[in-house]
């Protein structure tokens, strides 16, 4: 044979220590020769556990590895079982000496291993004859790899003869280093074309034969060149390499895919399983598929007859989709063995499947031969419990069983306890084996009584149970290995029962009823937290009957209890619970939600989760309103449901507007729903939504039912609020709503309407927009009937329509090749359209343009046309210099390719890093791409748009290039011819580069290139209009055409001939711009003289070109007038109007109210400027005084220009600004005290015009006196000495050492409030004692422990909740900071004041005469206390977060013995203060600590005297 592939030859050297040569014993080795390979066996007890083999050649040795023996054909296996080790080498193995595809001779090299590690190496040669002839195609599915074998003579490939595929053959083998490649198709993978050598690096091997072609594969799923896919349920592995010869656009390809199904087998119960798809559909390499002809399996690489077969009990199921082999556990052919494993007795079956099938395709035979190991999973012994305790006994009795005859119990234990068998029968458990029942095998009673080894429950249901927990030990004999298992059982008195409810729905109410039992007396009925008495049901308007037989409830609805949901117009559910539950622990243990349906009248519903939900009707507030009008006061907030009357609301307390009243009772929550009305005036109806004509809801909560809002801040009140709705005067409403919703001829063409013109490839028609109206279209019309060109049908078929506003005509061009053309040998060429006008009316004219063109210019072997909308390629047929093949036999393949396209010719599209998917011809039209073939060409059209379907875009030499790579093949069995129909087409559109308009595009385009040399530009022209101009024009009108070796830059100057411009106004701004439409031609010679010749149509246009205005303030403040000067305005730009401040002026009208506005031409300069003056105390001017204490004149102007002649107006915005800095706010200094801290403001002539303050209030001397600050104001300035703990004050920092105070001082505009200057002045001082209640919520205490208990020691002391500990202590003091709702912190509401008080518990110890012990002594306590007023906590109803108005009053009390003394200023005592003692209370006087006052988002306290409660001071 001619066709094959240089080999690589590997040469591995080993050198192996303690190796000695000998003699093979007889018998110690046995050979067979196979079908495909030979068979090497030896016995492990010979080799060592780990024998190796050598292959051996003239080249040397080579040690078969695993990775090695993939490569080349080899499969060496030891198998523990059988106790032996095989070598199963192909016949197209690498070493093998191959005598014309009929002799094989093999040698190999043993190595064996002894106990000792001494290695003997044996030689073992072997010479097979075919057993078989060869099939066309061959696949061997070994367990390490897959093999394929195909003849280089196949017969019955159609327009091919026998000789021909020999020629091509040894075409491909003579330049294999060269132009021979190879190609792996992977799903969702790119082809990457890679060299022989490189595959053979992957243990890809491609080898060639006398007479046949071989591909070696690793075989494991997800090998690296390799894939995965499902047929017919079943994973296959397949590798799919192309052998690929690339002659220009000419691709001749080889298939040698491999497919090996990689089902592994299955154990179903009872065997073994193994499954494979009836036909491999990889293999398949005709449209018809493969037909199999014969199935045969057997098992350790050789076949069974059926009788041998039937008698072990195997079974082969042939389907349509999948054949399927099964093999008895433990039947002949196979090795079981059976052990402990995983804490189970175990045992495990092995075959060595064999599997043969033949596939017939057009009297083509592929034979396919697989080898798979199959084995069962470990199967495990299944044991079983039974529970066989009877109560009455009260003796747990259980039932081990399913033990085989080799399993022992030797221990149990129970419930943690550890027994074995003796010691259980000591200890009066009893364990007895017993005899399984028509079984071989055994079991074990166990009998435990219910003594104190039981664990015993008493569950919420009233059962009293016992349980055991058993791990038994069992071993697995004679190894005596353990393994163990675990049970649990349960014995249980069903004697005691928590009370029953039933419930029953009345039209109004529910009804309970409980039937007394003898065991009632353990639970107690509830409602809620509450203890059901009569006392309870008569004060909630309950009526409850209770006698010894029974317990009734009747529940009114909407009593206090019920809960309601799913509320709306028709009805809604109520829902009351009573339940029973355990006295001392109140763990209810059984409950009763009677859940029923009501009818919907009117209601209010006030939740306990803060939600109120109203059904009302609307119209007894305003008769006949519309109920869909209506909102809360927060309008957004509408109806969830409504009827011709009612509406539904529900919403949350603190959403929807709703407002909020606290009182020293109850928090009210109101809102209202509004009714927007129409009222009709004489103009034109008004909508209003008046809040007088309204239903007002409100929802009142008793104050101590909210705790947990302020314990929590969250909304959850202990019972529901009281609904009302209360309905304003009645007021009719209207709306109105008004809604107002706003042929062809044919006929003769005039003569000179229409213009056509047969250019080089194409025909131009034109036509004027004056005669055809805006839109004109184009039909193309053949034998078949009419075809509008669309947009997408143009690009489809070869049209290109443009509509040119500026020149003001319409054009088509028509390719020679486009659709429905009359094409004559490629050389003449008819064309008939359609042109369809529209005129002012609407009416439609039908006019018929025909034309026909000669070819004006031969065609080039390779042409491309990019054009505004699509891209062309055509290829002549009768293309020389092609090695391998003549023209003739191109012209026929090319004949063949084009007869049978709709049935076996298909492309590619090839994209980067896209995956190869093929498809047929019409799936590619149906993408709008077109495949064509005329007399003597082929034709190729693609949509030109960046990003088509099947394009993409690649960088060359720095441009963009917009890319096609369509590939035509035709596959016949494992031969495919391709055609490259690769179309490039540059994506640059040109740019503006200030003085004109350039374009660039690669001087090679490099996607165009089909042969290793590359193309050569000879020759590049240029013009616009699609026609070509000569060298002396273009330089005359400024073109400029520089080519490089890396581009080409064609530059054309603005508004040069050939061209269009046009300026206008546009996005409020004077625009011009410069049309130019390009054409270029390039034409590439290969080094066959093979020509390609490009030819590119594209438009371009400058960017919008704007006219830049500037604005010159030329204001002098001594003037007190505005003067502003508009500069940069065009001959044609005139200024007709001004808007200053908002208002409107002419010209004239500015002139006649005292404005002056002239125009003055701009020096040096063909433009012209307007200088605009406007006094200062112009109405229209704006003064503002700044917080910079700058008095500041304003104005925004907005000039109305209009250009001429056509009179389109545009704007332009300015403003200016005068300011004087004459006026200042004043400043202050602030100085630290040791106890205070000093402001001083120096005053100034304008201090008049700002006021001095602190916080929210004015500074007075009355204020200063009433807060005790010291203040002394003359004429030179203002001081302010602010003693430290005064208001104002705010706290940072605060440890037992120091801590940050501040204080602002602020002036302000008078009218306004507005702050214009402040000074906070932060100090240290030193911290004694202190309370801190923040207006956020978080109390900080630093107080004196031992003041408590004399020697306490501060860093054992806690809060209430134990986890609360010091943030800092010293020796006697500790430092606590904590929110308000943490802790412990106990909460007390009445009707003036909340206060939050927690306790500082100190842990003592106390000796006993045993040992020491610790306590947390609670008689011995300092007591924190937060008082706020009630009033100031709005934000906590209305939006249930803790701020308060102002810090509350912090208090610190100790619980010993009375001890009055009189703390001073001094860093390390407390403040002076008085103190009384209240007799017997056991409580020191309350000592009430500085206030603080940080910013409410930090920490802000405020101190005053208040009255204390009884026992404080």
């Amino acid at each position: 044979m001619a066709f094959g592939f240089w080999l690589g030859v590997f040469v591995l050297v080993s050198v192996w220590p303690s190796v000695r040569c000998s003699d093979l014993p007889r018998g110690a080795v046995e050979t067979e020769c196979r079908d495909r390979y030979l068979l090497v066996t030896t016995e492990l007890s010979f080799t060592g556990n780990e024998p190796r083999f050598e292959a051996v050649d003239d080249d040397g040795v080579h040690p078969i590895t695993k990775q090695y023996g993939s490569e080349c054909g080899y499969m060496v296996s030891i198998l523990p079982l059988p106790g032996h080790a095989e070598l199963r080498a192909s016949y197209f193995s690498c070493h093998t000496d191959n005598q014309d595809d009929e002799v094989f001779t093999f040698s190999f090299n043993l190595i064996t291993t002894d106990e000792t590690g001494l290695e003997t190496t044996y030689t073992v040669t072997a010479t097979c004859s075919l057993p078989l002839p060869w099939s066309p195609r061959e696949v061997s599915c070994e367990e390490n790899y897959m093999e394929v074998s195909v003849r280089g003579d196949v017969s019955g490939l159609p327009g091919t003869k026998a000789d021909n595929w020999t020629a091509a053959l040894a075409t491909a083998h003579s330049s294999a280093t060269s132009d021979w490649q190879v190609i792996f198709q992977q799903e969702g993978q790119q082809l990457t074309p890679m060299s022989l050598s490189e595959a053979r690096e992957l243990g890809y091997v491609f080898h060639l034969t006398q007479g046949r072609l071989v591909f070696r594969s690793p075989y494991m799923p997800g090998s690296v060149m390799g894939s995965v896919t499902m047929v017919n349920g079943t994973l296959v592995d397949v590798v799919y390499p192309i052998l690929v010869s690339r002659q220009r656009w000419v691709v001749i390809m080889v298939n040698l895919v491999v497919a090996c199904s990689t089902a592994e087998g299955m154990y179903d119960g009872s065997g073994l399983v193994w499954e494979t798809p009836t036909l491999l559909s990889p293999l398949v390499s005709g449209p018809s598929g493969l037909e199999s002809s014969k199935i045969r399996m057997g098992v350790d690489g050789q076949l069974l007859d059926e009788p041998i077969t039937t008698e072990r009990g195997y079974r082969l199921e042939i389907s349509d989709a999948t054949v399927q082999i099964s093999i008895p556990f433990n039947a002949d052919g196979g090795y079981r063995n059976s052990f402990v494993m995983d804490n189970m007795y175990h045992e495990l079956y092995v075959v060595r499947l064999y599997y043969e099938q033949i596939f017939m395709d057009d009297s083509v035979e592929t034979r396919l031969r697989l080898h798979r190991p199959m084995k069962t999973p470990l199967l495990f012994q299944r044991l079983s419990i039974i529970n066989q305790t009877v109560l009455e006994e009260r003796v747990f009795t259980v039932y081990l069983g399913n033990l085989s005859y080799d399993v022992d119990l030797v221990a149990v234990k129970l419930n943690g306890h550890d027994l074995n068998i003796l010691e259980a029968n000591k200890t009066g458990l009893i364990i007895t084996m017993v005899p399984q029942p028509n079984s071989t095998l055994h079991a074990y009673i166990l009998r435990v009584p219910f003594d104190a080894i039981i664990h015993k429950l008493y569950t919420t249901e009233g059962v009293l149970q016992y349980s055991l927990d058993i791990n038994y030990t069992l071993v697995i004999l004679p190894q005596e290995e353990p393994y163990y298992y675990l049970a649990s059982v349960v014995a249980q008195f069903n004697d005691v029962f928590a009370p029953v409810f039933n419930g029953v729905c009345n039209e109004k109410s529910i009804t309970f009823q409980m039937d007394h039992k003898p065991f009632d007396y353990l639970w107690e009925v509830g409602v809620g937290p509450y203890l059901l008495t009569p006392n309870l049901a008569a004060k909630r308007g309950y009526v409850m009957q209770n006698d010894s037989q029974s317990l009734t409830l009747e529940v009114p609805l909407f009593s206090v209890g019920y809960t309601y949901k799913d509320v709306n117009l028709k009805q809604f559910r109520g829902t009351f619970e009573i339940l029973s539950r355990v006295p001392k622990t109140l763990e209810v243990t059984s409950s009763m939600a009677q859940r029923c349906l009501f009818q919907t009248t009117e209601l209010i519903v006030c939740s306990t989760e803060g939600v109120m939900t109203v059904v009302t009707d609307v119209t007894l507030a305003i008769p006949g309103s519309e109920p869909s009008r209506t909102s809360l006061l927060d309008s957004t907030c509408r109806p969830q449901e409504m009827d011709d009357t009612r509406v539904l609301l529900s919403f949350r307390l603190d959403t929807c507007g709703t407002r909020v009243q606290v009182d020293y009772q109850h928090v009210t929550y109101e809102n209202e729903i509004t009714i927007e009305q129409e009222f009709h005036s004489v103009m034109a109806p008004v909508k209003t939504r008046d809040t007088a004509f309204a239903v007002t809801v409100r929802c009142v909560y008793p104050l101590s039912g909210l705790y947990k809002l302020f314990a929590y801040r969250r909304f959850e009140a202990d019972s529901p609020g009281i609904g009302t709705i209360l309905t304003k005067v009645p007021v009719k409403k209207v709306f109105v709503l008004v809604s107002v919703w706003p042929s062809v001829r044919c006929s003769d063409l005039p003569r000179g309407a229409v213009e056509t013109e047969c250019r080089d490839r194409y025909l131009l028609v034109t036509t004027e927009l004056s005669f055809t109206g805006n839109e004109p279209r184009f039909e193309a019309v053949d034998a078949d009937g009419v075809h509008p060109i669309t947009k997408q049908y143009g690009s489809e078929c070869g049209y290109m329509v443009s509509i040119l506003p500026l020149p003001g005509h319409a054009e088509l061009r028509a390719s020679y090749f486009s659709c429905h053309t009359d094409n004559q040998d490629d050389a003449v060429f008819t064309f008939s359209f359609n042109l369809i006008t529209t005129d002012e009316t609407g009416l439609e004219t039908t006019y018929t343009v025909t034309a026909t063109c000669s070819l004006p210019l031969p065609w080039s072997p390779r042409e491309v046309s990019c054009e505004e909308n699509y891209m062309e390629v055509s290829m002549r047929s009768d293309v020389s210099c092609l090695s391998g093949k003549t023209a003739d036999n191109w012209t026929a393949a090319l004949a063949t390719a084009h007869s049978s396209a709709t049935s076996t010719w298909q492309v590619m599209f090839q994209q980067e890093g896209q995956q190869l998917t093929p498809m047929s011809l019409s799936e590619a039209r149906a993408l709008g791409y077109v495949f064509h073939l005329t007399q003597g060409r082929l034709v190729f059209r693609s949509p030109y748009t960046p990003q088509s379907v099947m394009g993409s875009v690649s960088m060359v030499n720095g441009s963009l290039v917009e890319v096609v790579h369509p590939i035509l093949f035709s596959r016949q069995r494992w031969v495919v011819m391709m055609v490259d129909w690769v179309v490039a087409c540059s994506t640059n559109e040109g740019m503006y580069d200030g003085s004109g308009l350039v374009w660039e595009t690669p001087t090679l385009l490099s996607p165009l290139v089909s042969g290793p040399s590359g193309l050569e530009s000879s020759k590049i022209r240029m013009g616009v209009d699609g026609q070509l101009l000569d060298e002396p024009i273009t330089t005359e009108r400024g073109y400029r055409l520089e080519i490089s070796d890396a581009t080409v830059q064609i530059s054309i100057p603005f508004n040069a001939d050939g061209g269009y411009r046009n300026s206008f106004v546009m996005d409020n701004m004077y625009h011009e711009f410069y049309v130019v439409r390009l054409y270029y031609e390039q034409t590439f010679m290969d080094d066959c003289g093979v020509e390609t010749r490009l030819r590119l149509h594209r438009p371009m246009n400058t960017p919008l070109l704007f006219q830049r205005l500037s604005i010159i303030n030329q204001t002098v403040l001594e003037e007190r007038v505005f003067t502003v000067y508009l500069e940069n305005l065009s001959y044609d730009v005139d200024l007709v109007a001004v808007t200053l401040n908002g208002h409107d002026f002419t010209i004239l009208e500015a002139n006649k109210t005292g404005l002056v506005i002239t125009m003055v031409p701009q020096p040096n300069s063909t433009l012209h400027a307007y200088i605009l003056r406007v006094p200062f105390e112009d109405a229209v001017v704006h003064k503002l005084y700044s917080t910079d204490g700058v008095l500041q004149y304003s104005l925004d102007i907005n000039y109305t220009l209009v250009i001429l002649p056509q009179e389109e107006p545009y704007y332009y915005l300015a403003s200016v600004v005068a300011q004087f800095n004459d006026v200042f706010a004043p400043v202050f200094n602030g100085v630290c005290n040791e106890k205070s801290i000093t402001f001083q403001m120096d005053h100034k002539p304008f201090d008049y015009l700002w006021e001095v303050g602190v916080g929210h209030y004015l500074l007075t001397p009355n204020l200063a006196a009433k807060r005790g600050y010291v203040m002394r104001n003359d004429s030179q300035s203002l001081t302010l000495e602010v003693p430290l703990f005064s208001v104002g004050y705010t706290y940072k920092d605060v440890n037992l050492t120091q801590f940050h105070g501040t204080f602002e001082i602020i002036s302000r505009v008078p009218k306004t409030l507005e702050v214009t200057s402040s000074l906070a002045q932060r100090c240290l001082f030193q911290t004694t004692e202190l309370i801190v209640c923040s207006t956020d919520g978080v109390v900080t205490v630093a107080t004196d422990v031992t003041l408590a208990i004399p020697g306490a020691e501060p860093n054992r002391t806690s809060l209430l909740d134990s986890t609360c500990r010091p943030q800092e202590t010293d020796d006697t003091r500790a430092l606590f900071s904590f929110g308000l709702h943490t802790c412990g912190t106990r909460v007390q509401v009445d009707h003036q004041r909340v206060t939050y008080e927690n306790e500082i518990t100190i842990e003592q110890e106390f000796q006993s005469v045993t040992a020491p012990f610790k306590t947390g002594n609670a008689a011995s306590v300092v007591t924190v206390r937060c008082v706020y007023p009630l009033s100031d906590l709005y934000k906590l109803f209305a939006f249930w977060r803790f701020e308060a108005d102002s810090p509350g009053i912090g208090t610190i009390l100790t619980t010993v013995p009375v001890k009055t003394f009189q703390p001073t200023f001094s860093p390390t005592t407390r403040r002076p203060m008085s103190s009384r003692t209240t007799p017997n209370t056991g409580l020191t006087p309350g000592r009430k600590m500085p206030a603080i006052h940080p910013r409410a988002k930090y920490v802000k306290v405020f101190s005053w005297q208040i009255n204390q409660h009884k026992g404080t001071t």
